[in-house]
């Protein structure tokens, strides 16, 4: 049987160089971290009598947590079907720059995808509008008369069930008449007419229950068949505003594909520096790791360690 030997190695820097050493050595699968304060302590008497100024290394939980949360957020509206790279050589990397970056960029995509599902609602809800105005064989005339009435505002728009409910208790305290054209288990959609004088206290009543207005341009709309115009009118602003806005969101996501892997890999990398933080300790300005390496694979840790050579002391110990 082959036994895999292993040594431990202590690796002392300053604390300046702490996440870029640490990111260094967590790429690699050679290395095991252990907890430092206790591999230490082992070797060094005066630590055991120094436990005041021994710190453990700050975690960034809550950060890490919250820029994957958003990155996370991008892939699924964008669609993203990522494949990232296996033992991908990943460069050095500024982590709080990815942070802005990855922030900058879910702001955007955010705002646009805010604007795509509010556009689709809309779109929903009025092909269900011109659907039962088109199928109702005596809303023509009704439709009609509503329009033509002077002093009077027509609203189109809906209520969730909730706020549905709270009208009908206090339907008598609305100085409106209103209309339910359909209604569902979850919202109703409503035609209301309001008298010009009292336009400002019906709008006051409608806010307060979340009143959601549809506004499509009516012209000069004096019968049914014109406001069922203005009616598809809208419904293709829509769709073509829908279209605009997937077509951007399509061209950020060609745009940003490699970025966003490159995103990923780097916070992968963040995530299991998190992990193994505690069992690093801080003593004044200056860092200490402990390892477990296989010894068969000194060097390749070693050309971990390179770019900081000048400023670390490394120490092997036979365990």
């Amino acid at each position: 049987m082959i036994f895999n030997k292993r040594q431990t190695v202590n690796i002392i820097g300053y604390q300046d160089d702490s996440d870029r050493v640490l990111r260094n050595l967590v790429k690699s699968e050679y290395v095991q971290f252990i907890d430092a304060r206790k591999e230490i302590e082992k070797r060094v008497d005066i630590l055991k009598e120094a436990k005041d100024i021994i710190k453990i290394y700050t975690n960034n939980n809550n950060l890490i947590e919250d820029t994957k949360r958003k990155l996370d957020a991008i892939i699924k509206i964008l669609d993203m079907k990522l494949v990232l790279p296996k033992n991908q050589k990943v460069e050095e990397y500024d982590f709080n720059k990815d942070i802005e970056k990855i922030n900058e960029i879910y702001r955007e995509i955010l705002d646009k995808n805010n604007a795509l599902l509010k556009l689709k609602n809309e779109l929903e809800d009025l092909k269900k509008l011109k659907e039962y105005l088109t199928v109702s064989k005596d809303v023509s005339e009704n439709i009609d008369s509503l329009i033509n009435m002077n002093y009077i505002r027509f609203k189109a728009g809906k209520l969730i069930k909730y706020s549905m409910d709270k009208m009908k208790k206090n339907y008598e305290n609305i100085a409106a008449i209103i209309f339910k054209v359909y209604e569902n288990k979850d919202e109703a959609f409503l035609f209301i007419l309001i008298p010009e004088v009292m336009e400002l206290e019906v709008n006051r009543v409608l806010n307060s229950l979340n009143f959601e207005e549809y506004k499509f341009e009516m012209g000069s709309a004096k019968c049914f068949k014109e406001y069922l115009e203005a009616l598809k009118n809208r419904i293709e602003i829509l769709n073509n505003n829908i279209m605009s806005l997937n077509d951007e969101l399509l061209v950020i996501k060609e745009k940003l594909y490699k970025d966003i892997i490159k995103y990923k890999l780097h916070l992968n990398i963040e995530m299991q520096m998190e992990k193994i933080k505690s069992n690093v300790i801080m003593i004044n300005n200056f860092f200490i790791i402990a390892a477990s390496i296989s010894k068969g694979k000194k060097k390749a840790v070693e050309s971990l360690l390179e770019p900081f050579n000048e400023r670390l002391i490394v120490n092997y110990c036979n365990n």
